[in-house]
């Protein structure tokens, strides 16, 4: 019936916030002036963002208008649905090519479109009382961000605990629609973060003999940082907060750590600025965090990260996954410092090296030279 053209902004490493977008819309090869619901057919939505040095980037949105079909009950009482009619109420609104994509899954995961059906009718005969139970945990437990596909096993299984099998969460995956009979909606799932991996990138400040080539090389290969538009990569720049945790939150997902420690509820108490480019980064990483430590982020805002707050920060999301060594180096200027145990245990597993032999320097703010290889480290001890 309707359809809300969606916001979209554009940010630039250099140039910085470059506002809200306008697009051009296409249906057929053809210019509209409008995207109209009441005609049907395939609408392109191109998105162009253009830099002070004339550098471009495009992003096309597909908007598919279909005509409504005539939806199927899976909550009538007096009637017993056909196998056919059952098919066919999971698959109501697929394109073509999502049918394929929903068959291709069905036989890979050995499940039936009768399965699907089955756990949407499961879900939608659950008293409203669970519905509201099953919503609210959705919504309070669904990680911030994904990597590439918004909803994975793990996380239903996190989610839905014993209570539904193998069979019903692979169903759910199959078909994610069916969760809007317990009144949860997509806007819910994952913000999905795509990576640009580079392969043998060349910056113009960083040389083959630079101390941090290795990390810088690394990481630009795993897509996990990039230059700016002029080729440099600024080795010496400071971090604020949103870089650090979108750094930090594509780190995380490319090695699998996703669980979250508090719900978004306690992390959207102090991760409040939503319009933030950064926000579903920065509230992935804080719901990974104790809610001390969350305080202490709070307090950041825009400002930089310090190398104990970041030692801190590592220490809370890869505690349990690297061991903590048994290198020992004492730092005169850590003693009093609050991060001090994190410190230590950064020192301990290789990931964080003084700025001197004698110094650590807590307060200073981390560069990007720094945080590449400090994640190159951290790459490394995972795998």
């Amino acid at each position: 019936n309707n359809f809300t053209m969606p916001i979209v902004t554009a940010r630039d490493d250099v140039d910085g916030y470059l506002g809200e977008l306008t697009p051009v819309i296409t249906k057929s090869g053809s210019l509209v002036s409008s995207l109209n619901t009441n005609s049907t057919g395939t609408y392109i939505l191109t998105y162009t963002a253009t830099d002070k040095a004339g550098n471009e980037n495009t992003l096309e949105i597909r908007v598919t208008v279909r005509n409504r079909p005539t939806s199927i009950s899976t909550t009538t009482s007096n009637t017993v649905l056909t196998t056919d009619e059952k098919e066919k109420a999971v698959t109501i609104g697929m394109t073509v090519a999502e049918e394929e994509i929903f068959t291709n899954f069905l036989n890979a995961h050995s499940i039936t479109a009768i399965d699907v059906y089955d756990t949407k009718e499961k879900l939608a005969k659950l008293s409203t009382t669970s519905k509201a139970k099953m919503k609210e945990n959705f919504y309070e437990n669904m990680p911030y961000t994904s990597l590439n596909q918004q909803l994975t096993y793990d996380i239903l299984k996190d989610i839905l605990g014993s209570t539904y099998s193998d069979k019903e969460i692979l169903s759910i995956l199959a078909n994610p629609s069916i969760l809007e009979e317990v009144g949860v909606k997509s806007d819910i799932f994952s913000n999905a973060i795509v990576l640009s991996p580079t392969k043998d990138a060349i910056f113009i400040d960083v040389a083959e003999n630079h101390w941090a080539s290795v990390g810088v090389k690394e990481m630009t290969e795993l897509g996990i940082v990039v230059g700016d538009s002029n080729g440099a990569f600024n080795p010496r720049q400071p971090l604020v907060l949103a870089d650090t945790f979108t750094f930090l939150d594509r780190f995380l997902l490319i090695n699998d750590i996703t669980d979250m420690k508090l719900s978004r509820s306690t992390v959207e108490e102090y991760i409040t600025n939503e319009n933030n480019w950064a926000y579903n980064s920065i509230a992935s990483i804080a719901s990974k965090l104790t809610e001390d430590t969350l305080m202490d982020i709070a307090q950041v805002g825009s400002g930089a990260m310090t190398r104990g707050l970041l030692a801190q920060v590592i220490y809370e999301l890869v505690g349990n996954e690297i061991e903590s060594g048994s290198i020992t180096k004492e730092f005169a200027d850590i003693s009093a410092s609050e991060y001090k145990e994190a410190i230590d245990y950064c020192i301990q597993a290789g990931i964080l090296n003084g700025t001197s032999e004698n110094t650590m320097e807590p307060e200073k703010a981390v560069t990007r030279a720094e945080m590449v290889t400090i994640l190159s480290r951290m790459q490394n001890k995972l795998n």
